[in-house]
């Protein structure tokens, strides 16, 4: 039976994250910029700095009556930028396994689809739980994570939190994974087929999710942590059911169907919940900043076969390549699922989600590096170049949700 560390203790916030924060309290104040304050890991405004410090919210709120919702400011649309990234699914779900690799040992943990930031802290507990200490005495304990997306970094830091000596080898690092493309927004969205998956993985995932969840709760609390709660509205025109929340309703608070009054959409239904958002242009260099500040190294190397880790000294080796596992050990359920967003420049007035309200896949995230607009969902599709009509379809889409927002 695995045990969930207080996520309210000194190793799950980290000391040296507490301590850093106090530190950009004093930079802001004296006017330094948002660059320096990261350390040139990433270039976000002063938003991402402050944050909004926040315990877990008890409602929604209701229009006109409370705070107002600013609509999208699409005379910004020509500034958009277009991402495209591509999630590592696999239908019976997520890997995380241990075997032998000579004399090493082998960890994976890798295939979560669209939620990898979701289950990032769940997983990387769940895989170093796996592993144990291999019995190794402390001076011994040295791991090196292969992949520097959420996932490599959330499980090279809770492997840090047990003790081990951790370096993290990768072909790319932040700002240039698939991690950094990622909406965002905390959810078990495109994890697994539920005709596939197994009741011994639903229970896994049930597990990650409460562990993963928990940590991200405690961040929320802490400025420029990167994680924050905000409202999601769900914008349909029949009555339908949000199955995550039916299915995990412990981890959106205050869901509830809204009545016309309470709410400015066009849309015929809207559901609302509040949620977790996590800004990957903050979090995943929170998060290198923890590793190299636990004495983590960090060097670029690229794989091409599985024979190639057998060259590396340490005792345990963790794969945490994403889609890259498709080629590295011929996993052939590893399937890419391609999706586009648009990232417009950020604006602090809107601080609501919304989804759905027109054809296709549609998201809204307000974040500080800029506002997302979402998406799409192709499988099978590993084209990372832009599609002109997905970005059109993107703009005229939310440019008319916005527009028909009662102000």
């Amino acid at each position: 039976m695995r045990t969930e560390p207080d996520p309210m203790s000194p190793t799950a916030l980290d000391h040296e994250l507490l301590s850093r924060r106090r530190r950009t309290w004093l930079q802001q104040s004296a006017g330094l910029a948002a660059g320096a304050l990261l350390g040139g890991c990433a270039s976000v405004t002063p938003t991402a700095i402050t944050g909004r410090p926040t315990a877990r919210p008890t409602a929604v709120r209701r229009w006109l009556s409370d705070r107002p919702f600013t609509p999208i400011n699409f005379e910004t649309a020509a500034a958009a930028q277009v991402r495209v990234g591509l999630r590592p699914y696999r239908e019976p779900g997520y890997v995380i396994r241990r075997e032998p690799l000579g004399a090493q040992t082998l960890l994976h943990n890798y295939g979560h689809g669209g939620a990898g930031i979701t289950l990032s802290w769940g997983c990387a507990q769940q895989a170093a739980e796996l592993v144990g200490n291999l019995d190794l005495p402390a001076a011994e304990r040295r791991a090196t994570v292969i992949g520097c997306g959420v996932i490599g970094l959330t499980t090279a830091r809770v492997l840090q939190e047990r003790g081990w000596q951790v370096t993290i080898m990768a072909k790319e690092f932040p700002p240039h994974t698939t991690s950094d493309i990622a909406g965002g927004q905390w959810a078990p969205t495109g994890v697994c087929a539920n005709h596939v998956a197994t009741a011994a993985f639903m229970t896994s995932l049930a597990e990650a999710l409460s562990i993963s969840h928990r940590r991200f709760d405690a961040l929320s609390r802490l400025p420029g942590s990167g994680v924050h709660w905000r409202e999601s509205y769900y914008l349909r025109d029949a009555q339908r059911t949000v199955w995550y929340v039916q299915e995990y309703p412990q981890f959106f608070p205050a869901a509830r169907a809204l009545s016309v009054e309470e709410h400015p959409f066009a849309a015929t239904n809207v559901f609302a919940h509040q949620v977790l958002m996590i800004e990957p242009a903050v979090f995943l260099p929170n998060l290198i900043d923890a590793f190299r500040a636990n004495g983590g190294a960090m060097v670029m190397r690229s794989f091409a076969h599985r024979d190639q880790w057998r060259e590396l000294t340490t005792p345990l080796i963790v794969n945490c390549t994403g889609l890259g596992a498709r080629a590295l050990l011929g996993d052939d359920d590893l399937t890419p699922i391609r999706g586009q967003l648009l990232l417009l420049p950020p604006d602090e007035r809107i601080d609501y989600l919304t989804h759905d309200g027109g054809e296709g896949i549609l998201y809204m995230f307000p974040r500080a590096d800029g506002i997302v607009l979402g998406g799409s969902y192709e499988r099978g599709n590993a084209a990372l170049s832009p599609d002109p009509q997905t970005t059109e379809r993107l703009l005229r889409v939310h440019g008319q949700i916005a527009a028909k927002m009662r102000v």
